[in-house]
């Protein structure tokens, strides 16, 4: 089954752009869907970004993202990847349908743009109900994405809306006083004004005032309060199976936060990756994407994670039955992948 007004832009993949979908007050989010160039259904990978639907690559706003000083080594993807996002191509040949939205109030999307709000969390999981029961879909959602796509995961997870099957939150903050505006107490003077300045202000629907001025309210606010609690996840209420990364190359942002969900969440099958190097590199690397393959279908066959493994440091490799966590210490190039079993 597919979508009315998909076209084929890919050898094997359809695209139907500028999808529009009606929020619970009135908004419409806009949103693009990709789709496997055979008969469906299929289940259903997300993300919600406020980086731009549409922007494929950006390579205007990388840059200035590099001279930030955020490093995100070579990137290798099909030309339909959006910033942080999934590979649409890569994933409709595996047999899923892609759906990448604009977040409220950013791009094509309608309304106010925020950070990391209480509403876009529901307009988030109002977008995994529609996707769910989309006459090409399965029912069954999952979510994955770097940075703000991963931490978007973490505001709507503990909402469970129908259909939401697993996430892979892929490097993303989980506490936005203590890993984002301020570290541990030191404001932050370098990523967070270039990231508001060169990505989320140009990157707003022009027909709507956005509805913060982060770096201002994270001024405003040094100290602990409601605007900070507002924005941080309930972890311990997600019980959806989780594939977490953690990069430790990204002390400065998502490292603390990754680690921090990944002991906190709720959900009985959850894993994580410890990835050494530049970050966002590895999201697309063919190690790590069998590894995320594995997460959503184990997931579908609800068998996930569930043998027993290795814990190889080198050449050493010593057999544990029963085990909470599996560490796994690659011979490959700049990576050490932690993978944990099973809470």
């Amino acid at each position: 089954m597919t979508l009315d007004g998909a076209q084929r832009v890919a050898p094997g993949m359809l695209l139907r752009r500028d999808v529009r979908v009606v929020m619970r007050d009135g908004v419409q989010l806009a949103l693009n869907v990709f789709l496997p160039e055979r008969d469906g259904p299929w289940p259903v990978l997300m993300s919600v970004t406020p980086y731009g639907k549409d922007r494929l690559p950006d390579w205007k706003r990388m840059l200035f993202m590099r001279l930030s000083r955020v490093r995100f080594g070579t990137l290798d993807c099909s030309r339909w990847t959006g910033f942080e996002s999934p590979d649409p191509l890569y994933w409709t040949r595996a047999g899923y349908a892609v759906v990448q939205a604009d977040v409220r109030g950013m791009h094509k999307s309608e309304g106010h743009a925020s950070v990391l709000s209480d509403l876009d969390a529901q307009d988030y999981a109002e977008l995994i109900e529609w996707a769910a029961g989309q006459p090409w879909s399965t029912g069954a959602v999952g979510l994955i994405g770097v940075s703000y796509l991963a931490m978007s995961q973490w505001r709507v997870a503990p909402l469970r809306p129908k259909g939401l099957a697993a996430i892979v939150p892929w490097e993303g903050v989980t506490d936005p006083l203590r890993e984002l505006g301020y570290q541990d107490g030191v404001p932050e003077t370098g990523f967070v004004g270039t990231w508001w300045k060169y990505r989320m202000r140009p990157g707003h629907n022009p027909r709507y005032p956005m509805a913060e001025d982060f770096p201002a309210e994270r001024d405003r606010h040094p100290f602990d309060d409601e605007y900070w609690s507002a924005k941080r996840p309930a972890l311990e209420r997600i019980e959806a199976p989780a594939l977490v990364c953690a990069s430790w190359s990204d002390h400065g942002l998502h490292t603390r936060g990754s680690l921090e969900g990944f002991e906190r969440i709720g959900s009985r099958d959850h894993g994580a990756f410890g990835d050494i190097g530049q970050r966002r590199r590895h999201i697309q690397a063919p190690a790590f994407l069998l590894q995320q393959h594995r997460h959503f279908e184990a997931e579908q066959a609800r068998n996930l994670l569930l043998q027993t493994g290795n814990l190889q440091i080198g050449q050493a490799c010593q057999r544990y039955q029963h085990i909470r966590h599996l560490l796994v210490i690659g011979a490959a190039t700049e990576n050490v992948q932690a993978v944990a079993n099973l809470r």
